[in-house]
C-alpha cells in the first residue's frame, strides 16, 4: 500500500527528518495526503509525495490537488504551475515529492507580482520584482551529433532597481540536492569553450578538478580532497552558457541588467551537521562566480562603477546602451529572500519558514 498512514511509516532518512517532526506534515498524513513515491516501476521506501500514484492523476488534478493541501486559491497558480512542469521529462509527477526543489521555488515565487512585489538587493542595488517565470529554457548549441543542448532556469525573476533600470535575475533553485556528494562526468563538449576558458589558467575551484577527456569533461573532488556537490557546479556552467550564448543574443537588449545565481534552502543542523554540506557548496559556488566573473568575455570589469553611473544617466535620456551581465558571487537563501515576502501560510508551515 503507497499510502503513509502513520509517521512510523515515513522515511528515515536525515532530510525527511526535517519533515517529519513538522505539524503540516503529521496534518497531511492523517488526512491520507501523503504517499510513498514512485519511480522507474517501483515505490520508494525513502521519498514521500503528495499524489497516489495508484490514482494516476493528470496534469491539471496534480495542480488542484497541490492548491488544495497548501490552502492556494489564487489563480496565478495555475498559470506559474503550467510552467514550472514544462521541463524535460515526468516533471508533473516529480513535483508533487516532498523534497522537490521546483515544488519549493513554485510555492515560493508563484505569486511576485506589481501588487505582490519581491524586493531585494542585487549587486548594492534595491530590485523590486513584480514577475516571475519558471522552467525558463535558453537555448545552448547543438553537439556534433546534432543533438539540442538547451538550459532550463528555475525562476526568472524580472523588474527594476531603484535607477529605474528593467532588471532580470535567473536563479537555480537547490532544496536537499546539495546535501548529495559525488563527481559529474559524460559533460558534452557543447561545453568545450567555456570549460577551455575556465581551466586556461589551471583548476578555478579549490579541491575540485575540472577534466577533460577524449569526448567529454568531467567534475570531480581534487585528490586527497572530501566529495563535492559536483552536479551543481557543472549546471551552474550550463547556465551561464544558456544565459550568455542563447538569452542575451535573443533577448539580452530588452534589460539593462542580467544577472544569474543560485538560491539555497538551508537545513537545520539535524539535517546538515554543522551546515557543512551547505557552507562547502556555498563556498564553491562563489569561487565558480568570481572565475566566471573573471572571464575575458565579462562585461567592463574594470571600470564597473564607471560604467555603472554612465548607465543611469543613459537612462535618464533614454539612451539605449549594452546590457550587463554578471553572476551573483553570493548564494541567495530562501530565508533571507522571502523573510519579508507575503508567503501562503501552509506554505511558511511546511517549510518552517
Amino acid at each position: 500500500m503507497a499510502k503513509i498512514k502513520t509517521i512510523e511509516e515515513f522515511p528515515k532518512s536525515d532530510l525527511y527528518k526535517f519533515f517529519a517532526q513538522n505539524p503540516f506534515v503529521q496534518k497531511c498524513i492523517n488526512e491520507g495526503r501523503i504517499f510513498q513515491s514512485y519511480w522507474q516501476g517501483k515505490y520508494s521506501i525513502n521519498s514521500c509525495s503528495f499524489i497516489d500514484a495508484d490514482k494516476k492523476m493528470n496534469k491539471v488534478e496534480i495542480c488542484t490537488n497541490l492548491k488544495n493541501i497548501f490552502g492556494i486559491s489564487d489563480e496565478r497558480f495555475d498559470e506559474k504551475y503550467a510552467m514550472a512542469i514544462s521541463g524535460d521529462g515526468q516533471e508533473y509527477r516529480r513535483i508533487s515529492t516532498l523534497h522537490s526543489s521546483s515544488l519549493l521555488a513554485l510555492l515560493c515565487f508563484y505569486s511576485v507580482s506589481e501588487d505582490r512585489p519581491l524586493t531585494m538587493e542585487i549587486d548594492g542595488q534595491e530590485v523590486e520584482f513584480f514577475q516571475s517565470l519558471f522552467e525558463y529554457k535558453n537555448l545552448i548549441g547543438k553537439d556534433a551529433a546534432g543533438k539540442e543542448h538547451n538550459s532550463n532556469m528555475d525562476v526568472v525573476l524580472i523588474g527594476k532597481n531603484s535607477a529605474d533600470e528593467s532588471v532580470i535575475l535567473f536563479l537555480e533553485s537547490k532544496f536537499s540536492e546539495y546535501l548529495a556528494h559525488g563527481k559529474y562526468d559524460e559533460i558534452s563538449f557543447v561545453y568545450d569553450d567555456i570549460y577551455k576558458d575556465l581551466t586556461a589558467k589551471g583548476q578555478p575551484i579549490e579541491g575540485l578538478e575540472i577534466i577533460r577527456g577524449s569526448n567529454t569533461w568531467s567534475i570531480l573532488a581534487a585528490p586527497g580532497c572530501p566529495q563535492q556537490y559536483c552536479q551543481g557546479i557543472k549546471q551552474m556552467i550550463s547556465h551561464y552558457q544558456g544565459v550568455r550564448k542563447g538569452f542575451m543574443k535573443k533577448e539580452g537588449k530588452k534589460y539593462a541588467h542580467i544577472y544569474l545565481g543560485d538560491i539555497l534552502f538551508k537545513f537545520p543542523e539535524d539535517v546538515d551537521k554543522g551546515y557543512e554540506s551547505y557552507n562547502s557548496y556555498v563556498g564553491l559556488y562563489r569561487q565558480l562566480a568570481c572565475a566566471l566573473n573573471n572571464l575575458k568575455f565579462s562585461v567592463f570589469p574594470i571600470i564597473d562603477k564607471l560604467y555603472r553611473l554612465l548607465r543611469i544617466f543613459a537612462c535618464k535620456l533614454n539612451i539605449k546602451v549594452k546590457p550587463t551581465f554578471k553572476v551573483l558571487e553570493t548564494s541567495l537563501s530562501y530565508l533571507d529572500v522571502l523573510r519579508d515576502f507575503e508567503l501562503d501560510p501552509l506554505v511558511k508551515e511546511f517549510y518552517r519558514m
